[in-house]
């Protein structure tokens, strides 16, 4: 007992996570008896990383049950400029967005059935490809640039531009005369001074961070990153039911929803929540959906598809009728798509 209290005060102050799953075989066994005599801890850096905790029963001899997991690696952040841009709608050739649009949906929409809930979300990624191609041929798109440090000042812009003209005329004295040792001299001198620059951007950054921004608070961000105590936020993959605990994140989820958003019970409705109920009931028209989408404001940020909204209102005519019918076989088959 005294060896577990240890183990829990241990756990705590070096603000460990315990890997080890309740649903799982329990890690040790012999003739003696079997307990958790056999514990997987995780620093918060590495827990998110962590998956498939399980314990293998049959793959050794050993009173020690094997535990293996798996580990995913995270992508090195891509450091190339992307093309996958917003779209300019306001650049956009209406003709030619209508005519493709039109020519994908005749291609695609017309002859696909929606039977079944799984057709809803096929429609639903269809009609997303549709749009999208369609701006593509008929809007330029803008590109995306890394975005600059944050150290970066005018005095850099104004060196770079320096040192890069003076790479150009020398290579053009070297490649006139074949010599070019004064221009070499400038160069060189305007690089040592464009490097310096950058060391002292630099350590000016880091300096302000520390002493101004990170370190308003004697315990706050500068104190937890030299301590190693900044802790990454943890997802519940377990609970407590009446019937014993959930074993995976979505019986987890499909809990949490059971508890926080029980079923309706119309018998217990008020009139107003009777009257949504109706005009909830009844299916929109194109109409309907148009005044709706009039009251969205153009210029604000679209979603992962970077379908603008302008983009919906200027082919309205030609895309209206395949969306208003999508919508109506949402609620028909009760789904809300992931796309």
């Amino acid at each position: 007992m005294k060896r577990g209290v240890k183990l829990e005060q241990f756990i705590v102050q070096n603000d460990l996570h315990v890997l080890n799953d309740p649903c799982q075989p329990l890690t040790f066994q012999s003739v003696n008896g079997q307990s958790w005599i056999d514990v997987t801890l995780a620093t918060s850096n590495i827990l998110p990383l962590v998956e498939s905790w399980n314990v293998r029963v049959d793959w050794t001899s050993s009173d020690h049950r094997v535990i293996d997991f798996g580990i995913r690696f995270r992508k090195a952040p891509s450091t190339s400029v992307s093309s996958s841009g917003r779209f300019p709608v306001k650049k956009m050739d209406v003709n030619a967005y209508e005519v493709s649009f039109k020519e994908l949906a005749e291609e695609k929409l017309a002859g696909l059935p929606v039977e079944r809930k799984e057709d809803v979300e096929a429609m639903a990624d269809t009609i997303t490809e549709c749009i999208v191609k369609a701006c593509e041929t008929s809007t330029p798109v803008h590109k995306l640039f890394k975005r600059s440090h944050p150290w970066w000042n005018r005095k850099l812009t104004f060196l770079k531009r320096q040192l890069h003209m003076l790479r150009r005329r020398r290579q053009k004295k070297q490649a006139k005369t074949g010599k070019s040792y004064p221009e070499l001299v400038a160069f060189r001198g305007v690089l040592r001074l464009y490097r310096k620059s950058i060391r002292d951007a630099k350590r000016g950054s880091i300096r302000k961070f520390i002493t101004k921004i990170g370190n308003e608070e004697p315990w706050g961000y500068v104190y937890q990153l030299q301590t190693e105590r900044l802790r990454t936020e943890t997802v519940l993959s377990t609970i407590r039911t009446a019937s014993g605990h959930t074993c995976t994140l979505e019986e987890t989820a499909s809990e949490y929803f059971r508890t926080l958003v029980p079923d309706d019970d119309p018998s217990t409705e008020t009139q107003e929540q009777v009257s949504v109920r109706e005009f909830a009931a009844t299916a929109p028209d194109t109409e309907e959906v148009y005044k709706i989408l009039k009251t969205l404001k153009n210029n604000k940020a679209p979603g992962p598809d970077r379908i603008e909204v302008m983009a919906l209102k200027k082919a309205w005519p030609i895309i209206g009728p395949h969306l208003v019918r999508h919508f109506n076989d949402c609620r028909k088959f009760s789904v809300f798509p992931k796309t």
